[in-house]
């Protein structure tokens, strides 16, 4: 873990410094070719109002962390606001669809002319818990 700190007199001299710290650390995961995020993380014992922290993908990781189109954030900080859905009337019964080549919620709501909050994924497991 890396921290950085400055000593400015307000608000905005804070402000302009982060994202210096920011712009820095930036330039410096850039360089080491690795595939990086920055996330917003947890402000731990010195309190604040907000941290970042630098995340590369690992196998061997300690941390899970949300990532979203324009978002980023350590698993334990991440917040989500329910986006409301406008779901369609209940079929009679099941229907099976051909969905041929889509392989993401957004490709086959567009198949089937569904928003895509109105749709689940199931991924295939074959772990055999006790019942």
């Amino acid at each position: 873990m890396k921290d950085s700190y400055s000593f400015d007199r307000d608000q905005e001299g804070l402000e302009r410094s982060y994202e210096r710290h920011i712009e820095a650390y930036d330039r410096i995961f850039d360089r080491t070719g690795l595939r990086w995020y920055r996330v917003f993380g947890d402000v731990g014992l010195m309190g604040g109002t907000g941290a970042h922290e630098y995340m590369a993908p690992c196998a061997a990781g300690e941390n899970e962390v949300a990532l979203a189109p324009g978002y980023a954030a350590n698993i334990e900080v991440a917040s989500a606001q329910a986006q409301p859905v406008e779901l369609p009337g209940p079929l009679a019964a099941p229907e099976a669809v051909e969905t041929p080549g889509a392989t993401t919620i957004v490709e086959v709501g567009g198949l089937l002319g569904l928003p895509r909050g109105a749709m689940l994924k199931a991924f295939p497991c074959t772990w055999r818990g006790a019942a």
